[in-house]
């Protein structure tokens, strides 16, 4: 589960970037529920570790943390 949420969170960073081109803005509407969905995947994968927090959770968590706040401001500022 925890390489599942990584690629998951990955994709989404990937996507998120790759919106900012202008002809690729309507990509942000993709990226918005699939950023948000892998947010709290990995914020589950994080939590269910009692002694530390999985690395590859952790990096997915990011991933996806930055991916959504990405497509949040494309939107909402005026992304498409």
């Amino acid at each position: 589960m925890p390489t599942l949420t990584l690629v998951w969170g990955l994709l989404a960073f990937i996507g998120a970037v790759i919106a900012l081109l202008p002809p690729l803005r309507p990509l942000n509407w993709i990226i918005l529920p699939f950023a948000g969905l892998g947010v709290p995947l990995n914020l589950h994968v994080v939590l269910a570790r009692k002694t530390r927090g999985d690395p590859l959770g952790i990096a997915g968590l990011v991933a996806s943390g930055i991916a959504l706040l990405i497509a949040v401001l494309r939107v909402t500022v005026g992304g498409s």
